[in-house]
C-alpha cells in the first residue's frame, strides 16, 4: 500500500500519460511506462545517478544498433554468396 501511495503522490507532478522527465527539490523524477505491471510510474534519481543512467542507456542502443548494422552485414554477404 505504501508503494501505491508514494506512486499516486509522485504522480501530481506530471500531467497526462506519456514518458516526462522533471526535476524537484534536485532530483529528477522520470515518468515511464512499466510494460510488465501495465501501469505509469515514477522513478526518482540523483542528478548524478540519472546521468549516469541516461549515458548507460545511450551506449545499450548503440551497441544494439551496431549489432543490427553487424547482422545485417553478414545477411547480404550470405545472400551474395549463395
Amino acid at each position: 500500500m505504501k508503494s501505491k501511495n508514494q506512486q499516486q503522490f509522485l504522480s501530481t507532478f506530471f500531467e497526462g500519460d506519456s514518458y516526462q522527465e522533471k526535476e524537484v527539490n534536485g532530483f529528477v523524477l522520470v515518468k515511464h511506462w512499466n510494460g510488465g505491471a501495465k501501469i505509469w510510474q515514477v522513478a526518482v534519481y540523483t542528478k548524478e545517478s540519472f546521468q549516469r543512467s541516461k549515458e548507460g542507456y545511450q551506449k545499450l542502443q548503440q551497441y544494439k544498433y551496431k549489432e543490427e548494422l553487424n547482422q545485417d552485414f553478414k545477411n547480404r554477404i550470405e545472400a551474395e554468396n549463395t
